[in-house]
């Protein structure tokens, strides 16, 4: 399992990465313990309508809206791996997007009774869009200057690979017609937790030695299809703040690093 996370992302695999004790990747508890959704329990859109833990909101359209990660004990190769769900808060808004809902959950991992990691996370139920997607181009912005940097891209079959792996059916990520008719994006979207995969590499690739307990996480916009995106991290004492950017300059992802040693 691991081993196609490896793959999906492009990354490659440490010395000894996939024997059994060996530290997982920092993402991979995307894979585990998902919830197993009946086919006809799904949404037109993929999504369940509900799930053991999430209500059912009569929304047509959901994003993950950011969170948090704390890495308590490493998840290793070979962990049989539990997951508890709680439900933190659920509120309605009204915004320059109309109606909507936020549901806050917090997503609790275990290792033989041994919390390893805590996830949590906002999802946003919104309306149906009014608009036709943006397609027009858009005015270059700099980047801000940092100290280390990725730059990736993710192609229609990574989006389905990813999908697979994580049981994820939403249409928006592997289906343009859906994405860019229905939900009026201008292509496929990438995943929300692609974005954080990508910042936590990053991370970790610029920080040899160094151990992430604590990572706040935002999405700000939406990545699409084959755009270039630009992991960028500035080094502070307080903790690196990492940023993903497209090619306009556009700031679609922010993470604050809380704690690490």
């Amino acid at each position: 399992m691991v081993a196609r996370m490896y793959t999906t992302m492009d990354w490659a695999v440490p010395e000894n990465g996939l024997e059994t004790g060996a530290p997982s990747p920092l993402n991979s508890y995307l894979m585990l313990c998902l919830d197993l959704i009946r086919n006809d329990q799904l949404r037109p859109d993929g999504l369940a309508y509900e799930d053991e833990a999430l209500p059912f909101i009569d929304l047509p359209r959901r994003v993950w809206g950011g969170g948090s990660l704390k890495f308590i004990n490493p998840l290793r190769i070979g962990d049989k791996v539990s997951r508890t769900t709680k439900i933190i808060d659920q509120k309605n808004k009204s915004g320059s997007l109309g109606e909507m809902t936020l549901v806050d959950l917090v997503n609790d991992y275990y290792v033989d009774g041994v919390h390893c990691l805590s996830e949590a996370l906002t999802l946003i139920y919104l309306p149906e869009r009014s608009e036709s997607a943006d397609v027009s181009e858009k005015s270059l912005a700099s980047r801000p200057p940092c100290d280390y940097a990725q730059s990736v891209s993710f192609s229609p079959h990574q989006l389905f690979r990813f999908s697979a792996i994580t049981f994820n059916a939403h249409r928006i990520h592997f289906d343009p017609q859906h994405a860019q008719q229905v939900e009026a994006y201008p292509d496929q979207v990438v995943h929300g937790p692609i974005q954080t995969s990508i910042v936590l590499n990053c991370w970790q690739q610029n920080n040899p030695g160094k151990t992430l307990k604590h990572i706040n996480l935002r999405c700000n916009g939406s990545a699409t299809v084959n755009q270039t995106l630009h992991v960028q991290g500035v080094r502070d004492d307080d903790g690196d703040r990492l940023a993903v950017y497209n090619d306009h300059g556009e700031e679609l992802y922010t993470a604050q690093v809380l704690e690490a040693y």
